[in-house]
């Protein structure tokens, strides 16, 4: 009777039980010979070595038997499996561009474009967009009003992960931007959406407001509608929705929860 054994080996020589928990580094596996010995059948043994005396049996061989009298273990062939890390690989793109196929013809061009706000790095700075680009600082303004921070504290925090937001788009989308470049880029578009949808957001199911939080509200949506309009306000909707125009939800998280505290940012975004 044959028993193979297995061990997995990492490049450092541990075996699979000794290597780190958790981790999930995809390997390629490789097969070390082991030198094995062959008895008079020709069976292929690897023994460890003992300090039993070789006894006599019945049959003449001399073999390796224990002094009470019980078998040997079943002989094993050991097939050592060493781990290679694979090159890493980078994490997928989040937010592709539209394929060209489908931009080719103008009327369906259409439905990709935004018409009055650019967000993320795919459209910015198209001029056509620059009524509610003009805006996003006002946004910001409303944004870190009545919070007791400045805008650089919200600026600083979006700088923090912007290796993370870079990460979200297509690669050499961003190339043009510097960090400080991103991350006010990510903060002003952050901020415009934010109050868009304090804009958007009925008042039925929010906690009652008290009379100063009331009408700092009020004054958030009276300044939208002045500044871009109804018509420019309304279109806002559909743009917010399109493919390229896009930031990671965990910034509008992010800058929700440091203004209005911890689980903020998923309360309004449900409720919008």
């Amino acid at each position: 009777m044959e028993m193979i054994k297995i061990e997995i080996l990492d490049e450092e020589g541990g075996t699979s039980d000794q290597r780190q928990k958790g981790s999930q580094v995809p390997s390629e596996y490789v097969v070390n010979e082991v030198e094995t010995s062959s008895d008079d059948e020709g069976e292929t043994t690897d023994r460890p070595p003992t300090n039993e005396p070789e006894v006599e049996t019945s049959d003449g061989r001399g073999d390796q038997q224990p002094q009470n009298g019980f078998q040997t273990p079943p002989e094993v062939l050991q097939i050592v499996i060493v781990q290679t890390p694979l090159p890493w690989r980078p994490r997928r793109r989040r937010f592709h561009k539209v394929p060209p196929l489908l931009l080719t013809e103008e009327k369906k061009r259409q439905d990709y474009i935004p018409k009055a706000v650019s967000i993320g790095p795919y459209h910015h700075g198209k001029s056509e967009l620059s009524l509610a680009e003009a805006f996003k600082p006002t946004a910001l303004k409303l944004f870190v009003l009545g919070g007791g921070r400045t805008r650089r504290f919200y600026y600083n925090h979006v700088l923090e992960v912007i290796g993370e937001i870079r990460s979200c788009y297509e690669e050499g989308s961003t190339d043009a931007y510097s960090d400080c470049k991103l991350a006010k880029m990510m903060l002003l578009d952050a901020c415009f959406i934010i109050i868009y949808i304090e804009f958007g957001t009925p008042s039925e199911g929010e906690p009652e407001m008290q009379g100063h939080e009331h009408r700092l509200k009020m004054q958030k949506v009276m300044t939208m509608v002045e500044d871009l309009g109804l018509l420019t306000s309304a279109i806002v909707l559909r743009d917010l929705f399109l493919l390229e125009n896009q930031i990671p939800l965990p910034i509008l998280n992010l800058l929700i929860d440091l203004r209005y505290g911890n689980g903020a940012g998923e309360m309004l975004l449900n409720r919008y």
